[in-house]
């Protein structure tokens, strides 16, 4: 343990080396209260904003299985606002909520307008319906795949040829036929960064 004006190791920081030095040394105390005021409200508003939003996701819950869809009236019962997104494919993101991919089940199985049960998507309650859906059409399918293929091939064979050269390495290691000379390579290494 550190004293005061006494330094410390020196850690390795982005830029260099910072070297720390104890300023000040403050006893273990209770907090008074002008200390925590400000992250006591802020954590008891959060706490409120999170039950009245588990709570307004029950209410549109319960509504939507007693048959209800009409979101924009769900939405409005609990002060909620209604958005329309573009068109999403698998594991597609949806602005303020990020990445839709644990839900694609539910969005691509969805019927056409039916509303789905609320979900929670990076800390937000999501309620949404399918209005349309882009069937897949087979020979646009096959094109598209055929492109693919043709993007993929390359680097496949790149990882393979990689995945070759590497192993005859390891055998020529082992035979003796080939050495690494550590040192020269950890100096290069070195060089490059």
């Amino acid at each position: 343990m550190l004293t005061k004006e006494q330094f410390g190791t020196a850690i390795e920081v982005q830029n260099g080396y910072a070297v720390p030095q104890v300023v000040e040394i403050v006893a273990a105390h209770d907090a008074a209260l002008d200390e925590v005021k400000g992250r006591v409200a802020t954590d008891a508003k959060g706490e409120k904003a999170r039950e009245m939003a588990t709570e307004n996701a029950n209410k549109i819950r319960q509504q939507i299985e007693g048959g209800k869809t009409d979101l924009a009236a769900l939405a409005q019962s609990v002060g909620g606002e209604i958005k329309t997104s573009e068109k999403l494919a698998r594991s597609g993101v949806i602005p303020e909520f990020g990445s839709v991919s644990e839900r694609d089940a539910d969005i691509f199985t969805l019927p056409l307008g039916k509303a789905a049960a609320p979900v929670s998507l990076s800390g937000k309650t999501l309620v949404f319906a399918v209005k349309s859906r882009d069937e897949i059409k087979a020979d646009e399918m096959a094109k598209a795949l055929a492109a693919l293929r043709e993007e993929m091939l390359p680097m496949k064979r790149g990882r393979y040829f990689e995945a070759y050269i590497q192993e005859q390495q390891k055998k020529m290691k082992a035979s003796g036929a080939i050495s690494v000379n550590e040192n020269m390579l950890t100096q290069l290494s070195a060089q490059i960064q």
